[in-house]
C-alpha cells in the first residue's frame, strides 16, 4: 500500500497500521504545505478501502483498475486545486516521454478535474455545470485515446489530441467555485452517503477544507457528527490551525512533513524523469503557470512599486488576475519586496510601516482562508492600505 507515496512514512505506517487494525477513522484531516503528498495518499486510501483483496499495489482487481484511473463510483473530490498546473505540466511530460507512465499521470490529472463535476456534486440546472456538460463530453470523446491501455498516436495527432484537452480542460476549471466548496455540495454530499452502496466504501475528499465558509462548514459538521456506516470524509488542508475547532474536535489529523530538496528532486526525477533546475516541486509546477518565474515577479514587484506611488491607481498597479491559488504566494513575495525596501533603502519606509502593513497582509489572508473573499478585492483594498500606511 501507499507506494506511490514518497517520504511521508509516518503518515504511510501510521495509515496501515489503522487499517490492518480495523480502526481507520471515518473521518480524517491531512494537512501539510502544498505538493506534500496529501491528495496522493487520500486518493490511494480511497483505493486501499474498496480494494476487493488485501489493497497491496498493483492490484489488479476491478475496484483497484477504477479507482487508478479515477472513475470509482463511490469516490467524491471536491475543493480548490491548481489543476491547470498538473494538466499542464503532465501534457508536457506526456508530448515528450511517450510511455505509459506519461499517459497515466496525464490521464490521471485530467479526470481530478473530472472528478469534480460527478453528477453527485452539483445541481444539473446549476449554470455552471450546464457550461461544464459539453467540455466534458468533448474531453471523453477524446481521452481515450491516450489511455494507459492504448497505443500514442503519431506525434502530430497527439500534439492536437493534447490540445484540444487543454483548452476543454481551462474552459472546465474556469466553472469550478473559487475556493469555497459551496454549500450546495455539502447538502449533495450529505445526501449521496446516506444512500445505499451495495456494500461498497463512501469516500469523500475535500481539498482546501479551510476555505469553507460558516454554511458550508455547519452543513459538513452536521454529517461528521453521525457519518454513516462505511463512509470516510478526508479533509485536507495547508494548515491545521486554519481549520475551526469544531471541526478538528471531530477528525483524526496526520501531518505531512516537509520534504527536503534532496527528496523533492529524487520525487521528480522518478515521476517526471526531470533533473530539474527548480529548487522545489511547487517552483517545478510554478513553471507551468500563466506567471511562470519572472513574468510572476516582475507582475508583484510593479504591484510594489506604485504602492510607493502616491497617486498611482490600482488598475496600473495590478493589470493581472491574481485568483485564490495564486493568492498567497503573491503577497509572500510582496512581503519580500517590501523587506527589500527596508533594508537597501533607509529612510523610505520605517520599521513601524513594515509592521502595520505586515498586520494589513495577515489580515487578508484571514478574510481569505475563513471568508472566502475576492483576491482581487482584497488586493486592492491592501494596495490603498499600504499607500495611507506609508503617506499618512
Amino acid at each position: 500500500m501507499f507506494e506511490n507515496l514518497l517520504f511521508q512514512n509516518h503518515v504511510v505506517e501510521t495509515l496501515k497500521r489503522e487499517i490492518e487494525g480495523g480502526n481507520l477513522p471515518q473521518s480524517m484531516l491531512f494537512f501539510g504545505e502544498p505538493y506534500s503528498g496529501k491528495l496522493t495518499a487520500a486518493l490511494e486510501l480511497a483505493r486501499v478501502v474498496n480494494c476487493e483483496f488485501t489493497g497491496e499495489w498493483g492490484c489488479s482487481c476491478k475496484s483497484c483498475t477504477q479507482s487508478l484511473s479515477l472513475q470509482h463510483p463511490y469516490t467524491l473530490l471536491t475543493g480548490s486545486r491548481y489543476s491547470m498546473l498538473e494538466i499542464n505540466q503532465s501534457a508536457d511530460f506526456l508530448i515528450n516521454e511517450r510511455s505509459r507512465s506519461s499517459q497515466f499521470v496525464f490521464t490521471r490529472n485530467v479526470r481530478k478535474l473530472i472528478k469534480r463535476f460527478n453528477e453527485d456534486l452539483w445541481d444539473k440546472e446549476d449554470n455552471k455545470y450546464k457550461k461544464a456538460v459539453s467540455s466534458l463530453n468533448n474531453i471523453e470523446e477524446i481521452l481515450y485515446l491516450i489511455e494507459p491501455t492504448q497505443n500514442l498516436p503519431a506525434e502530430k495527432k497527439l500534439q492536437s489530441t493534447v490540445k484540444k484537452i487543454l483548452t476543454e480542460c481551462g474552459k472546465l476549471a474556469n466553472e469550478l467555485p473559487k475556493g469555497n466548496i459551496p454549500i450546495s455540495q455539502i447538502r449533495k454530499i450529505s445526501n449521496w452517503v446516506r444512500r445505499s452502496s451495495s456494500g461498497n466504501k463512501k469516500v469523500v475528499i475535500l481539498e482546501r477544507a479551510e476555505l469553507m465558509q460558516d454554511s458550508s462548514r455547519n452543513a459538513l459538521l452536521k454529517v461528521l457528527e453521525e457519518p454513516p456506516r462505511d463512509t470516510y470524509f478526508i479533509l485536507i488542508s495547508e494548515k491545521r490551525s486554519t481549520v475551526l475547532p469544531t471541526i478538528l474536535s471531530r477528525v483524526r489529523t496526520y501531518s505531512f512533513k516537509h520534504r527536503d530538496n534532496k527528496e523533492q528532486e529524487l520525487i521528480l526525477n522518478k515521476l517526471f524523469k526531470t533533473s530539474s533546475d527548480k529548487n522545489s516541486i511547487k517552483e517545478y509546477f510554478l513553471s507551468y503557470s500563466d506567471y511562470e518565474g519572472d513574468a510572476f515577479l516582475k507582475i508583484v514587484q510593479n504591484y510594489t512599486e506604485f504602492c510607493f506611488n502616491k497617486d498611482g491607481a490600482f488598475s496600473d498597479a495590478l493589470d493581472s488576475k491574481i485568483d485564490v491559488s495564486y493568492f498567497n504566494e503573491f503577497l509572500e513575495v510582496f512581503t519580500n519586496e517590501l523587506k527589500k525596501i527596508y533594508y537597501n533603502n533607509e529612510g523610505i519606509i520605517s520599521l513601524n510601516q513594515l509592521e502595520a502593513i505586515n498586520s494589513s497582509i495577515r489580515d487578508k489572508v484571514i478574510k481569505l482562508l475563513h471568508y472566502n473573499q475576492n483576491p482581487m478585492l482584497l488586493l486592492e483594498t491592501l494596495y490603498y492600505e499600504v499607500k495611507r500606511i506609508i503617506y499618512a
